[in-house]
């Protein structure tokens, strides 16, 4: 799983990180929110976004208000 979560930090699109964690089972993402320190959400979807919310939307987000390019 770390190496998933340090695949998600380099990304650079959240439909990239859509497709990485796309064929992980329930139990594999409970354990990415767990290193993450992310509340456990109530589906496997939402447990999706909030992964990739924390790992590069975060990172999307700041670019866009400092003008940046990721």
């Amino acid at each position: 799983m770390e190496k998933i979560i340090k695949d998600l930090y380099k990304l650079d699109s959240r439909w990239k990180g859509v497709l990485l964690l796309a064929n992980l089972s329930i139990d594999d993402l409970k354990i990415i929110v767990r290193i993450l320190d992310i509340p456990l959400q109530t589906s496997k979807e939402k447990i999706k976004y909030s992964i990739i919310e924390r790992t590069i939307g975060f990172r999307l987000r700041s670019a866009a208000i400092q003008n940046k390019n990721v």
